[in-house]
């Protein structure tokens, strides 16, 4: 008498051989249907599967990030604060308690808005792009330093750039920095800070075009033409 190895049986305990045509068809179209999803909102997803909540950062990195978040949180508290005491005056009552001139309190309540603001809007990018980087698997170590002095390299230039307005250096681009009003002067300092890296950019283009190029810059023009010519 022979012995007979039995068949392989599937999950469900049926002969893996014998399956219910059917019930395979709608497990293959469950399949696709899923990969098609993941497809369709892998953009809204980060790249990641459907109900995949886990955090693809090892766990040390976990800590660091959110220390970064509460410093964003900080800073934002910060700059909302800093409107909220220059629209009520408190600053003007400060700068007053300590025996300033009437005349430098009132012109220095203009960089007060503007700076509040700058610091909003710096600090409103930085919040945004550490999310971003975080999603889309973009955040380390190496940039640290930037993403902690962003916002105070964008209230520097937004103090920078102000007073350039209010100087009249800027005038055939923005005009003149007329308006006294506390949306105006805030909203003005809040694009500037949320834009400083473009600001900035700007800013090295009009002084190469009014001072020249450096002759170091010069000679890499240069270098970096003649290599494009020749590959013309």
């Amino acid at each position: 008498m022979s012995s007979s190895t039995p068949p392989p049986r599937g999950e469900n305990g049926t002969d893996a051989g014998s399956g219910d045509p059917a019930s395979s068809a709608d497990t293959t179209s469950e399949i696709v249907a899923e990969s098609t999803e993941e497809a369709i909102y892998s953009e809204d997803t980060d790249n990641r599967g459907l109900f995949k909540p886990k955090s693809k950062y090892p766990q040390q990195y976990l800590k660091p990030q959110r220390i970064e978040g509460w410093y964003i949180a900080g800073l934002l508290a910060l700059s909302l604060l800093t409107l909220a005491a220059v629209g009520l005056g408190l600053m003007d009552k400060l700068l007053r308690a300590i025996c300033v001139d009437a005349a430098i309190v009132t012109a220095a309540r203009k960089y007060e808005w503007i700076c509040g603001g700058g610091l909003l809007g710096g600090t409103v990018y930085a919040a945004k792009w550490l999310y971003h980087a975080i999603a889309k698997g973009l955040w380390h170590e190496d940039r640290k330093t930037w993403r902690y002095l962003s916002p105070w390299i964008s209230l520097g230039t937004t103090v920078g750039i102000g007073s350039l307005i209010d100087a009249g250096f800027m005038k055939s681009a923005v005009g003149e920095l007329s308006t006294t009003s506390a949306a105006g002067l805030t909203g003005m300092g809040f694009l500037i800070g949320y834009l400083s890296d473009r600001f900035l950019a700007k800013m090295k283009e009009v002084t190469q075009v009014l001072f020249g190029e450096s002759e170091t810059h010069f000679k890499r023009s240069a270098e970096l033409r003649e290599r494009r010519g020749k590959s013309d």
